[in-house]
């Protein structure tokens, strides 16, 4: 056999051994699954999603779960008892949670302790749909055809920042780049997901490489192309989804994304981009009679610079006290709202 055959041969046994060496440890002592280990996965319609039955760390979470749905949290009730009232709340990232330190101090988490110490004999269960990376162009794409599975009462629609950001074509675009590439910028757990070895790596990585641990527009670092989603199709992707909620009699509360204060050179830029789509949500809300979760405005009466992990680093997303804002803004708009009967 050639010696240059033989290195190979070696270099593949070496790197099968590694990673199966690496998925029974970290199944053993993060109690992640030892065959299917990505946290994302491909989807036909939306491009990726959580991948179902993952459980172990996402995140800055150190032990997640996804349920069947692709849902952040424990598998939902089925079937739904009459007299449970779901709450799916349907977002990117700042959903989902990232900059919280624990599944159970997210914001939907958060929210339906709330609501279950008030309900009056009522139960409430909150489901995050929240999905890094996603645009009000998910948010749609699933409300239109996979919210229906959940059975929800009440929506609440969470979508800006990613919107807002410059990408080389806009999300809806028929000649869209690979996904892979943009998730690559925008999130390492993507591309590191789908190996033990890779995820093993990755904080390495992150410290020692720039480019993965850039701004959210460093795909376009001079500012150019366009948003992924633009102010009309942003627009459009709200009315969309009351229209769809009003025809399956769901009850809507949209909700503003916040924001920390930032050292990022393009940072103003940034913010400056993302108050026009804050403006949009408040226009739709008060046109169409849809109740606003403003966690923006909350965060701006609070100074929200203190309620984030690291603003030098990340001013997207809100840590632990961060999220249990949110979550009061949400509980405070449901009850003014009249979504939690007279209790």
């Amino acid at each position: 056999m050639k010696k240059p055959l033989r290195i190979l041969l070696y270099l593949i046994f070496l790197v099968a051994v590694t990673e199966s060496g690496l998925r029974v440890l970290a199944h053993f002592a993060l109690r992640t699954p030892l065959i299917d280990v990505r946290r994302f996965a491909g989807d036909d319609l939306l491009k990726w999603k959580m991948n179902p039955g993952y459980h172990g760390p996402i995140a800055l979470y150190p032990y997640g779960r996804i349920n069947r749905f692709g849902c952040l949290g424990d598998e939902l009730e089925e079937p739904k008892g009459e007299d449970l009232t779901r709450v799916v709340i349907i977002g990117g990232s700042v959903v989902f949670g990232t900059g919280s330190s624990q599944m159970e101090k997210n914001l939907c988490h958060v929210l339906q302790r709330m609501l279950n110490q008030v309900s009056g004999g009522k139960r409430y269960e909150v489901v995050n749909a929240g999905v890094p990376g996603y645009t009000s162009w998910h948010g749609r794409k699933f409300v239109e055809h996979r919210l229906a599975s959940l059975q929800p009462d009440i929506l609440v629609f969470a979508f800006g920042w990613n919107d807002s950001f410059h990408d080389v074509l806009e999300d809806k675009s028929a000649q869209d780049p690979d996904w892979r590439e943009r998730i690559l910028v925008q999130g390492p757990d993507f591309f590191y997901g789908s190996t033990a070895i890779g995820y093993a790596i990755r904080p390495l990585v992150l410290k020692f490489t720039d480019l993965l641990h850039a701004t959210p527009n460093a795909l376009l670092p001079d500012g150019s192309g366009v948003s992924r989603v633009s102010l009309a199709d942003f627009r459009d992707n709200l009315e969309a989804v009351q229209a769809w909620c009003l025809k399956h009699s769901i009850q809507l509360v949209l909700m503003t994304e916040p924001e920390g204060k930032s050292p990022w050179d393009n940072w103003p830029e940034l913010r400056r981009q993302h108050h026009f789509y804050l403006n949009v949500i408040r226009e739709v809300g008060g046109e169409c009679g849809i109740p606003a979760a403003d966690a923006a405005a909350a965060f701006d009466i609070l100074d929200g610079s203190q309620l984030f992990r690291d603003l030098k680093d990340d001013p997207l997303h809100p840590d632990d006290r961060g999220q249990e804002v949110i979550a009061q803004e949400i509980f405070r708009t449901l009850e003014l709202a009249g979504f939690l009967g007279a209790e």
